[in-house]
């Protein structure tokens, strides 16, 4: 049974990881991916444009983490080699996650919302992924 995940990155990172066909969590630690599996959805969240950068609050890729196991690449001339998933990525759109806050379930307490994805990762009910997701292709 596929699971549903927040991942927490900048929209420059979050796209870049689109770009290449890969999924990218709390900062390319291994263990964090090895909790996904094949089919799993994943939802990056980026409260930033780019690291250290202007204020963003979106929900910016959507994507299913494709069969393989979590392998090192180098990419984007990064001196490091992050751990990193294969993800096959849907065309959608940003999406302010404001609006949503109180439809899901996760945000347990949405004046204080944003601690919620401070941990840089998360599981997600199916109903709240369905919800973002449903919100993004509609914007799409």
């Amino acid at each position: 049974m596929a699971r549903y995940w927040i991942a927490l990155a900048s929209r420059d990172t979050a796209h870049a990881a689109v770009r290449h066909g890969i999924c990218l969590i709390s900062g390319g630690r291994p263990g964090p991916l090895r909790k996904l599996a094949a089919g799993d959805g994943v939802v990056y969240y980026s409260p930033k444009e780019i690291e250290n950068g202007e204020t963003l609050e979106c929900f910016t890729a959507l994507g299913h983490v494709a069969d393989g196991a979590p392998r090192q690449t180098c990419w984007d001339g990064a001196p490091l080699t992050p751990w990193v998933r294969d993800c096959d990525y849907s065309a959608v759109a940003e999406t302010p996650v404001r609006p949503l806050l109180n439809s899901l379930g996760f945000v347990a307490q949405p004046r204080h919302w944003g601690r919620t994805f401070h941990r840089g990762h998360l599981e997600i009910a199916a109903r709240d992924f369905e919800a973002i997701a449903s919100q993004m292709h509609r914007a799409a």
